[in-house]
């Protein structure tokens, strides 16, 4: 492995994951709570974890302890959130709701991890195979997010039409 390898793998799973990720789970939390005040008060939270969980993640792939990403994600949707189990009056399943757009999150850091860690077994060998799949997960996120935004207009569209009757 090249220096420069092991630098863009973890540029790539650190940062694309960074920028990428919060536009899938930031609609998607939208969508499920638009009015979720709890939310906002610990915004920098998930970011930074985030980019310590990648890191850990492309460590223990390259020291060839791929399962402490199971561990760990375990260890984080097995503590009993209390949010994840609050019932709400006018939308029992938000608690489900919310577990579901934490494991899609956690699903999206680790795909960035795993392609962070492609591109350092790669570059050096078959840097077209590094920068496909890179560019393949970027797109992978980029599709998820219009489809998100697309569901999002949907959902605002009956609003707008039962505001106006």
């Amino acid at each position: 492995m090249k220096p420069l390898s092991i630098l863009f793998g973890f540029l790539y799973a650190v940062f694309a994951g960074k920028y990428l990720i919060p536009l899938v789970t930031k609609r998607m939390y939208d969508l499920v709570d638009p009015n979720d005040e709890r939310q906002s008060l610990q915004k920098w939270q998930p970011p930074l974890i985030g980019v310590i969980e990648r890191v850990l993640y492309v460590v223990a792939l390259l020291a060839g302890h791929g399962g402490f990403i199971g561990l760990w994600v375990g260890l984080k949707v097995g503590i009993p959130y209390i949010r994840w189990s609050e019932k709400d009056e006018k939308n029992p399943a938000l608690g489900r709701a919310l577990f579901m757009n934490s494991l899609y999150g956690n699903a999206l850091s680790i795909l960035y991890a795993v392609v962070g860690y492609q591109i350092i077994q790669l570059l050096a060998t078959r840097p077209w195979y590094a920068v496909l799949a890179a560019i393949s997960l970027i797109v992978f996120n980029l599709v998820i997010w219009i489809w998100l935004e697309s569901v999002s207009l949907g959902k605002r569209e009956p609003e707008k039409q039962d505001l106006e009757k």
